[in-house]
């Protein structure tokens, strides 16, 4: 069995709670609230702001053959999710950034920054990849019950798109190279750190969702 399709079973459980949680069930729906949704664009672009940097960082530690493609993938994330998603938003809902943020923000940049700049590449790709890997699948099950003109749609365009899921596959097929060629501990460490991460993305939704902020108690 591929380390991937391990690691996707060891998380499904939680895989299985984002899916069905309220934030992405009403964004489906169409039905979540503005205020909801961008103050998850709000930790979003944050959050994304130091995914490109850990990108860069892997870019620098990765195989030769592979150093552009991390650095595409840093610059897709600035401009494509950033640029075209996040300020179409903004603009669109014209809802001013509270300054907050939420503590599974904090958590997830800490984790991401930790495993990239401390561990060796295969353990930083292992932290990175639950990002691209459920947006994608969330993106493709929510693109398919959408109800229909879901003012969400640019949203679930992205993340469902084809050029998304061909970078998806991407980042997979170097993980499961490189789990074939690394010894036992490294590869459970890899699905440690990727479960972990996908604890994080639930935790992420989850605090978006009931706009939480490290600093309440």
């Amino acid at each position: 069995m591929k380390l991937s399709k391990l690691a996707w079973i060891n998380s499904e459980e939680i895989i299985h709670r984002i899916q069905n949680h309220p934030f992405n069930q009403d964004l489906m729906n169409g039905t979540l609230t503005r205020d909801k949704f961008i103050y998850y664009i709000e930790q979003d672009v944050v959050y994304l702001n130091d995914f490109a940097r850990c990108l860069a960082l892997l870019a620098s530690k990765a195989p030769l053959k592979n150093v552009r493609k991390f650095l595409k993938y840093a610059d897709d994330v600035f401009h494509n999710e950033q640029e075209v998603v996040h300020q179409f938003y903004h603009k669109k809902f014209k809802t001013p950034v509270t300054g907050k943020i939420t503590q599974a923000t904090l958590s997830y940049t800490a984790f991401l920054f930790k495993h990239c700049t401390n561990d060796s590449f295969e353990i930083g790709l292992a932290a990175i990849l639950p990002c691209f890997w459920v947006y994608q699948k969330i993106g493709v099950y929510i693109a398919k019950h959408s109800v229909k003109n879901n003012g969400y749609a640019r949203w679930i365009e992205t993340y469902s798109s084809d050029d998304f899921k061909e970078t998806v596959n991407e980042v997979i097929a170097l993980f499961d190279d490189l789990a074939e060629k690394t010894s036992e501990g490294v590869k459970q460490k890899m699905l440690t750190v990727f479960h972990t991460g996908v604890c994080l993305e639930w935790h992420f939704w989850n605090d978006a969702y009931n706009q939480v902020s490290f600093d309440t108690i």
